[in-house]
């Protein structure tokens, strides 16, 4: 039996003498000691091996009698990123892996006070049940040298081979391995595990053995069960739950929405975000900046398969330079739905995405006519977090509701009867509105003391009609959010304010205080307005049909009508003060809508560039960002986030990234997508330009096109108040390769584009990120024509090298270092180079010990070229080495073939006996090792 444990090492190319130097290790007096701890021995042990290879690495196995074995490994400088808890994880894995079962599990303050676990698991052999004993110490201590990324690491394995009849009590083993002292200092780990925070030297605590002990698996109970029509789930007691959409099943759309917030001391609730969305509906979620996750049910149009979805988001975490993907695994629900979860790491929080396929018979059945193409969409649960804490985080919890979800086939939403309540609620303002606000053919009234922001000037196209403005008060402490856009959902103002009603009525969050009708103060159009009250605050939402007959008959004309498409104003407002809020301003303001009926939309808006110059401020840019065919350039301390990587494998172009600088909270973002609304770069630039123009208390600065390094067409857009500034810059990025794919997709426009937008907004005059921005935008450019390749989901575990995608049992593949199979023990079989021993010391990089070159590293930047430490050169292999045993030397300048024989003679030479077990030892075949041993035997070496 082979027994190896190692952990990862630092290396630095500066420090050679450091990084190799040897820890020596050597047992005097019966105590097993080396340059930084020392481990008293009963008389009894008998030493059978000590190896000192360096690379600060050393193990020693020891003897007591014919039955039992104890092996020590440390490690100076070994990296945190393999910690107490990942090899504890990486030890129950590989015992649950060969059909062990674990007797104990648990944490220890040592002897010697430093941080420890002891592990034993039993397993059977042909009828032998053999008993093991693990112990692993951090020795780290005040006189360690490493950095703050770096821990000594020491392990005690004593086993019994299931030859022995006294076996030893876990106490006693413990008590064995217990006794080793560290000689540098007191303790002083750089990473304290919350399991041992409060333990004393001598304490332990004892782990659940039914559970791993990954921190991201901890249990929280449950006992609450929330319902929401056929939909049902579990959280705990404590758990602020709140229903921002009930689920209900529309005829073009199934929709549903909540809001989870784990944390009784957080009264308040997430902040709410509304807008127009991609299909210019309207669009509301929740965020908060603690612990929290949104839940959203909908019908996906764009992804065909849970997977689908799973490899985009999937694909954009990998490919992201901030953070790196965590884990990704499938799993399946006590009802049998599918469900994918995946979490990617960004320092010390996570962000995460849990998706469930809940397509099912009787909502299929429901929906099969609602839709054209015989293959129904995809009902799909996403439940996402952001920035959420790696300890004391939410997304343990919600992994376990997520495996609580149900579908009730035989419950069918439906929508109650508009009852009004407390009509007269806040009729009357003290405010006067002698403004005028005039947008084509919408008009209506406010105060004069009430800033306008025009998001989006209204405008017609086809069947899309749409604008929208926010409202704020001179203290922007409260404010209300206007939309005007066309109705495709619901059939009727009646039939929305039925479903506003059952959304808040279907929980226990607030209650309802006021429904009421109202007509316009010009008698042409009706209205509905609900509130509701959550303590001192209050939300509502106030709509208005404003379709006329003029606006229907166009509506009729276009190409994608739908027969009950209404013209809807919609009037939002969210933890709104009860007194002294905005509400009583903005349902009189909604009174005064009015609809021109002689309107007619404009065909001929033309872009006029400003005359008031730009001064480009150069900025260096030394950082490329690649994504697929996208490229651009950004400055070195940017954080690029990759929020979706660019795709085509949706019935639309998309790529989105969120970019922020280390040294500022300046942010901004970019946005790729195919564009089929407006019409051309001109139009869209016309239109933004039209709403900056008549916002408050904004000037608008600078409108004029330019052109990109790569001869693309773009235009910057920038407008500023008395200290702060907003821009937008876009760029048509069209070229004949994409117009081509895109033409085959049976629902894109022949007049679609390619649009990227930079933007951001609220920045400082004097910060520097409008001038990198434009930098980045004029180095935006496709580096091929190519179409991208689709992605592949892949589970991935944090516990396996280089967090690399499985392909089968054991086998998994990375993306820049191949295929390979790997064992528990950290030996691996890699496409290449065959049987090699890893050691991981960063995700993109490591150290391998290979028997025909001992050690090798290499990383994603260099692979498939490995850096030889025995020749202080550079190797580089391709798939001839597995077959032919050759590759290519740099010391010598020249293919070479490996003699693995030769190499093995020559390190043992003088030891006859340890040079035949290394023959027989080796991957030689059978012919060649008996060749080797008979030459030994009768030559000597």
């Amino acid at each position: 039996m082979k027994i190896i444990f190692i952990l990862p090492i630092i290396f630095c190319f500066s420090f050679f003498c450091k990084a190799f130097a040897k820890t020596n290790l050597r047992v005097e007096e019966n105590i097993l000691k080396n340059n930084f701890f020392e481990l008293e021995l009963e008389s009894s042990w008998v030493t059978v091996t000590i190896t000192d290879i360096g690379l600060n690495i050393a193990t020693a196995t020891l003897a007591e009698g014919f039955s039992t074995e104890f092996h020590v490994t440390a490690e100076y400088e070994a990296s945190i990123f393999h910690f107490l808890d990942h090899k504890l994880d990486k030890d129950i894995e590989y015992t649950q892996s060969i059909g062990g079962e674990i007797v104990r599990k648990q944490y220890f303050i040592s002897s010697s006070g430093s941080q420890s676990y002891g592990l034993q698991y039993q397993v059977e052999t042909k009828g032998v049940t053999e008993t093991y004993y693990k112990f692993h110490f951090d020795g780290t201590t005040t006189g360690y040298k490493g950095n703050d990324e770096q821990w000594l690491s020491v392990s005690v394995l004593l086993s019994d081979f299931g030859l022995n009849q006294n076996k030893p009590a876990f106490e006693e083993a413990k008590n064995i391995a217990n006794k080793i002292q560290f000689t540098e200092g007191i303790p002083n780990p750089n990473k304290i595990l919350p399991e041992l925070e409060n333990l004393q030297i001598g304490d332990s605590v004892n782990l659940d053995l039914n559970n791993s002990n990954d921190q991201a698996e901890s249990i929280i109970s449950l006992t609450r069960h929330i319902k929401n029509g056929p939909l049902s789930f579990f959280v705990s007691e404590d758990t602020n739950v709140n229903i921002l959409e009930c689920y209900h099943e529309f005829d073009s759309s199934t929709v549903g929405q909540l809001a989870l917030i784990y944390d009784p001391s957080q009264s308040i609730a997430p902040a709410i975000a509304v807008g127009l969305d991609r299909q210019s509906q309207f669009s509301i979620t929740a965020d908060a900046s603690y612990p929290a996750t949104s839940m959203h049910i909908f019908t996906d149009f764009e992804n065909r398969t849970l997977d689908q979805w799973a490899s985009i988001q999937q694909s954009s975490w990998k490919n992201s330079p901030n953070g790196r993907i965590y884990s990704s695994t499938y799993f399946t629900t006590p009802s049998g739905f599918q469900g994918i979860s995946i979490v990617r790491e960004t320092g010390i929080t996570r962000d995460y995405y849990i998706g469930i396929d809940l397509n099912n018979e009787a909502w299929e059945s429901r929906n099969s006519l609602n839709y054209l193409s015989e293959n129904l969409p995809l009902l799909r649960l996403q439940i996402s977090g952001f920035n959420d804490p790696i300890n004391n985080g939410f997304y343990p919890t919600a992994l376990q509701i997520a495996k609580t979800f149900d579908f009730n086939q035989s419950i069918v939403t439906t929508l109650p009867l508009v009852n009004e309540i407390n009509t007269s609620y806040a009729n009357n303002s003290n405010l006067s509105l002698d403004r005028v606000i005039k947008d084509g053919p919408i008009s209506f009234s406010i105060p004069s003391e009430i800033q306008i922001d025009w998001n989006q000037g209204y405008i017609e196209r086809d069947s899309i009609t749409k604008a929208q403005y926010n409202l704020n008060d001179v203290s922007n402490l409260i404010s209300t959010n206007i939309a005007a856009y066309t109705e495709a959902r619901f059939k009727s103002l009646n039939e929305w304010a039925s479903y506003q009603q059952a959304t808040w009525t279907s929980e226990d969050k607030g209650s309802l205080v006021s429904i009421q009708k109202f007509t316009t103060d010009d008698g042409e159009h009706n209205g509905i307005a609900i509130v509701r009250q959550l303590g001192t605050v209050q939300d509502y939402f106030i709509a208005l049909d404003v379709s006329t007959d003029e606006w229907t008959e166009r509506y009729d004309e276009s190409d994608n009508a739908l027969d009950h498409g209404w013209l809807k104003i919609l009037m939002s407002g969210f933890q709104d003060p009860v007194i002294d809020g905005f509400y009583p301003v903005a349902l009189s303001i909604a009174k005064t809508f009015e609809y021109d009926e002689s309107f007619d939309p404009p065909t001929d808006n033309i872009f006029n560039e400003s005359i008031t110059p730009h001064n480009e401020i150069g900025s260096e840019l030394n950082s490329t960002i690649t994504d697929g065919p996208i490229e651009f350039l950004v400055k070195e301390n940017t954080i690029v986030d990759f929020f979706e990587n660019y795709n085509e494998s949706n019935i639309s172009t998309n790529a989105k990234y969120n970019l922020s600088l280390e040294t500022t909270d300046s942010f901004k973002s970019l946005v790729i997508e195919s564009e089929d609304f407006y019409s051309n770069l001109s139009d869209w630039a016309y239109y933004q330009k039209y709403a900056w123009e008549n916002s408050d208390p904004a000037t608008f600065t600078v409108a004029r096109y330019f052109t990109t390094d790569y001869n693309s067409k773009g235009v910057l857009l920038i407008r500023e108040n008395n200290s702060t500034r907003d821009f937008k810059i876009v760029i048509d990025l069209t070229n004949q390769a994409w117009k081509e794919r895109h033409s085959l997709v049976s629902v894109s426009s022949e007049d679609a584009w390619l649009r990227a937008e930079f933007t951001s907004s609220n920045n400082p005059l004097h910060n520097p990120i409008l001038d990198e921005t434009f930098a980045s935008a004029k180095s935006l450019h496709f580096t091929k024509t190519d179409a991208p390749i689709a992605p592949i989901f892949r589970e991935i575990s944090h516990l396996t090298l280089f967090r690399s995608g499985k392909l089968a049992s054991s086998w998994y593949i990375s993306d820049w270092f191949g295929t390979f199979f790997e064992t528990e023990s950290n030996w691996i079989y890699h496409e290449l180079l065959g049987w090699m021993y890893a050691i991981e010391v960063t995700p993109t990089s490591g150290w391998f010990w290979h028997e025909g070159f001992d050690w090798l590293w290499t990383s994603e930047s260099s692979y498939p070229y490995f850096f030889s430490y025995d020749t202080a050169d550079w190797l580089f292999f391709d798939h001839k080495f597995l077959k032919e045993k050759k590759y290519y030397d740099f010391q010598q300048n020249k293919w070479v073939i490996l003699d693995l024989l030769q190499k093995i003679l020559e390190d043992y030479a003088g030891d006859e006996d340890e040079t035949i077990i290394r023959i027989m030892k080796s991957s030689l075949l059978e012919k060649e090792k008996l060749k080797g041993i008979g030459g030994v035997i009768l030559y000597g070496n």
